[in-house]
């Protein structure tokens, strides 16, 4: 009762050396069979000696109250942990907002052409194809294309195998509900410095957008299979693996599979999850032979307003 009262600093002395024998003076002590500090209950039950002890009393209680720390307050996505399909639609709107958040940039990139044999890790390399690529709106376009530094003016995928669509449409595609990925929470893992949620996902033939070519001509709408890593942080994308099924027998490839990776990089002043490398494995299963082709983005820039590009004509200027 005496604790509840407002405390009157005036009535309030250092105890003398007389009162450290009287009842309820606050002392620092371990009473046999408990805790350190843990008051008896004979000391629970006593009463003052006298008045003069009330004001000690009361001013103990408040000395006390600083050891009583609470845990500190957890947040809500710890507390709550979010289901598999907030997790997929927090995902997508993290990808729309990055596609809409996206500046027009221009980006380097290099492509290491590699041939092998499916039952062998030992690769040899083919030959280096670097090019411009300009993404304006959300349109990529493939400028100044070389194969082992010498200038081509045939189109890109015309110079050998090839893949397109690493900034925005594979994303868009996978995430899409039009896409109609069916996707199951494996757990966790680690990519780099970061902690993600890893789903397994399949697209059926009629939703897919993963087109694959043959031969420069024959086309095939894969069906596909594979993984995706979502950030926990920040919800974006770290990593597509996709792989494709039910490939028709007379189809150039009987296996393909691409993984995508994201990382941070700074275009201007800011900094965006963007592609930073990709790999691609096709293999032919008659002779067993494989390519697979490496590729790395490298020296992301802001596309500037002095800049004009037109996609119609596959021309731009710098």
């Amino acid at each position: 009762e005496s604790a509840e009262q407002p405390l009157d600093q005036a009535k309030v002395s250092a105890p003398g050396a007389d009162d450290i024998t009287k009842a309820h003076v606050a002392v620092d002590r371990e009473p046999a069979g408990g805790q350190p500090g843990a008051a008896s209950d004979k000391d629970a039950d006593a009463k003052p000696a006298d008045a003069n002890s009330k004001p000690a009393e009361a001013n103990a209680k408040p000395e006390q109250a600083p050891a009583r720390t609470a845990p500190e307050p957890r947040a809500p996505v710890d507390s709550a942990p979010l289901s598999s399909d907030a997790i997929i639609m927090l995902a997508r709107e993290a990808a729309e907002s990055f596609t809409a958040g996206l500046p027009n940039f221009l980006v380097q990139q290099a492509t290491t052409r590699y041939h092998g044999n499916s039952r062998s890790s030992d690769w040899q390399r083919i030959d280096v194809v670097t090019a411009d690529v300009v993404c304006v709106d959300g349109k990529e376009d493939y400028r100044n294309v070389a194969v082992d530094g010498r200038p081509t003016q045939r189109p890109i995928e015309s110079t050998g195998s090839w893949s397109t669509g690493e900034f925005v449409t594979t994303l868009q595609d996978v995430l899409s509900p039009v896409e109609g990925a069916v996707f199951v929470q494996r757990g966790e893992e680690r990519i780099g410095a970061r902690m993600a949620y890893v789903f397994d996902l399949s697209v059926d033939a009629r939703n897919s957008h993963w087109i694959l070519g043959g031969n420069g001509t024959r086309t095939y709408q894969a069906p596909y299979k594979g993984s995706i890593w979502i950030d926990k942080a920040t919800r974006r994308v770290l990593r597509i693996d996709q792989k494709a099924q039910s490939i028709p027998r007379d189809f150039p490839y009987d296996r393909l599979q691409s993984i995508l990776n994201y990382g941070f990089v700074k275009i201007g002043d800011k900094s965006y999850l963007l592609p930073v490398q990709n790999e691609s494995i096709a293999c032919r299963g008659v002779s067993g032979s494989c390519e697979r082709n490496v590729i790395e983005f490298r020296n992301y820039r802001q596309f500037t307003a002095q800049s004009d590009i037109k996609f119609d004509k596959f021309t731009a200027s710098f």
